[in-house]
């Protein structure tokens, strides 16, 4: 590991770019959609990006915006400050500043076993490792918040926006378990493609569709890409998170003519690489 982060940037994302994609990707003049996501961590440091990989900042935009988030009923460095505490129903704990680690509980936490499955979590791997910019500008801290019921269990709806339009959706299902994904148009067609996941069968439209547009609309103003991470509960839409770079950049999309097409969608912002 220590090898790797002492690695130039751009030759660090060449090496997982071959080892995921088996392709050379050029980030110089990039063409393809997880070029373009390669592109920006490589290059684009512009302070529009900073606030989109803390969790507790997302949170407070999307308040502003009058959009629903999940209620945080903790953040600090330390679960010893839960010892005391008790929660009125089901909770999960992650993160702020990282993505893809998750405790899920109910009542009151056993912060022992929590001290061990969150161990090594403060530190930044997305940055250290990856470097993934907008992750060193988060603040190292664990967040738990209340875990609402999910009216379409295990799903996320993921909308990638382009120069803030919403353009496509993908439906992510059973996410920490047996992952799978599909992907739509904002018209709700099926496309059939893949990327990282196996396709899943088409899922009827949901009636909330509108309002996770115009959600996804309010969250990406502004900015040439981001991807908005949406779910439904009781009827509403609530914000999850968003990310500047969707599965790292390192998820082949198949058939590659879809990396290509949504390459075409992504203008870069010009004077953004430094």
């Amino acid at each position: 590991m220590a090898g790797i982060t002492q690695m130039p940037l751009r030759l660090r994302r060449q090496l997982l770019f071959g080892l995921y994609l088996h392709r050379w990707g050029n980030f110089s003049v990039p063409r393809t959609f997880t070029e373009k996501v390669n592109w920006r961590m490589i290059y684009d440091r512009r302070r529009e990006l900073a606030w989109t990989c803390d969790k507790l900042a997302i949170k407070d935009r999307a308040t502003a915006a009058g959009l629903r988030t999940p209620e945080t009923w903790w953040h600090g460095t330390d679960v010893g400050d839960l010892t005391d505490m008790s929660f009125r129903g089901p909770w999960v704990l992650k993160p702020n500043h990282r993505s893809g680690l998750v405790v899920f509980g109910e009542g009151a936490p056993d912060v022992d076993a929590m001290r061990q499955q969150t161990a090594g979590w403060l530190d930044n791997f997305q940055w250290v490792v990856l470097g993934e910019w907008a992750y060193s500008q988060a603040r190292p801290l664990l967040v738990l918040e209340e875990r609402l019921p999910l009216d379409v269990p295990v799903v996320d709806f993921k909308i990638l926006t382009f120069d803030g339009e919403p353009r496509i959706i993908h439906v992510d299902t059973d996410r920490f378990k047996d992952h799978s994904r599909r992907f739509y148009t904002t018209d709700w067609v099926p496309l059939e493609c893949e990327m990282g996941h196996p396709r899943t069968p088409p899922m009827p439209r949901p009636k909330e569709l509108a309002s996770m547009l115009d959600a996804a609309r309010v969250m990406s103003e502004g900015l040439d890409f981001l991807r908005v991470d949406l779910y439904l509960s009781e009827g509403n839409v609530y914000l999850g998170e968003v990310t500047p770079y969707p599965a790292g950049g390192l998820e082949p999309i198949r058939p590659h003519l879809f990396d290509v097409e949504w390459g075409l969608l992504w203008h870069l912002p010009t004077g953004a690489a430094t």
